[in-house]
């Protein structure tokens, strides 16, 4: 059993000195792609989410938040790349602290790299031929008043 909480303090110890050295990376070396290439592989999905959520790096450092996540997107390890979750903490933190123009520029960019056919610029603009109009609701019957039957006063 000791064995077992030894290897878990462990662990976590080397998670958190892992977070601590890619928050120091991303907030102080000039070229942060290349010094995190040899620490991607070690990198978990709750380390990675801590990163990407850190309120810190979204104050001062939110470009490079975004060069990181773009990092984590091509990177080989498909834990990091192909998750929702990275996204949605990345998403979180910009809706917060009001990136609205990068929010809306990844997500188009994602959207139209996810597959070419779900470009919004691909979007139909008419229906084809074959299928049939939608129908249109019918309008609510309109019942005439009339004078005599307000109230006077």
């Amino acid at each position: 059993m000791t064995t077992t909480t030894d290897a878990a303090a462990a662990a976590a110890s080397s998670e958190a000195q892992l977070l601590k050295t890619v928050t120091t990376i991303l907030t102080s070396h000039l070229d942060p792609h290349s010094a995190l290439k040899p620490l991607i592989q070690n990198l978990t999905l709750p380390t990675v989410l801590s990163v990407l959520s850190s309120t810190q790096l979204h104050r001062t450092h939110f470009a490079t938040l975004l060069s990181f996540f773009h990092i984590l997107r091509h990177s080989p390890y498909p834990s990091l790349s192909s998750s929702p979750e990275p996204l949605l903490a990345l998403l979180a933190g910009f809706l917060v602290h009001r990136h609205y123009s990068s929010t809306s520029s990844l997500l188009l960019n994602l959207i139209s790299s996810d597959h070419p056919r779900h470009s919004p610029s691909a979007a139909p603009v008419s229906r084809s031929q074959s299928s049939t109009p939608p129908s249109l609701p019918t309008p609510f019957p309109t019942t005439p008043t009339s004078p005599s039957s307000s109230s006077t006063r």
